[in-house]
């Protein structure tokens, strides 16, 4: 019975180290933004999954729920500004959130 409980947490660690290691390479990748220059409105009271559905449904993300999660772990769901942002450039998912951070709208 112990031998079981050990591979079980043998595999949970396992399987919580590759998602940890997916995420970190998902947020240093460039995303495929459609069409550049994209300009990205973000409203008043937006919250981090109806961000991660807006960004998917106008091509800048290609993965919402993971680009939820990686802004969920970050601790960035409270600190996204409203305002027009203008994507002229490849970014990587931390650079979006930096931008979305630090309020650099057009």
């Amino acid at each position: 019975m112990k031998t079981w409980i050990k591979r079980l947490l043998l595999l949970t660690i396992l399987a919580a180290l590759t998602g940890a290691g997916g995420l970190a390479w998902y947020a240093r990748q460039p995303l495929h933004i459609e069409a550049l220059p994209k300009s990205v409105n973000v409203t008043p009271g937006m919250n981090l999954r109806t961000l991660s559905t807006m960004l998917k449904r106008e091509g800048v993300i290609g993965n919402a729920p993971v680009f939820w999660l990686l802004g969920r772990v970050l601790g960035k769901g409270s600190i996204l500004k409203f305002g027009v942002y203008t994507l002229d450039q490849p970014l990587t998912p931390l650079a979006l959130y930096a931008r979305l951070e630090l309020g650099d709208v057009t």
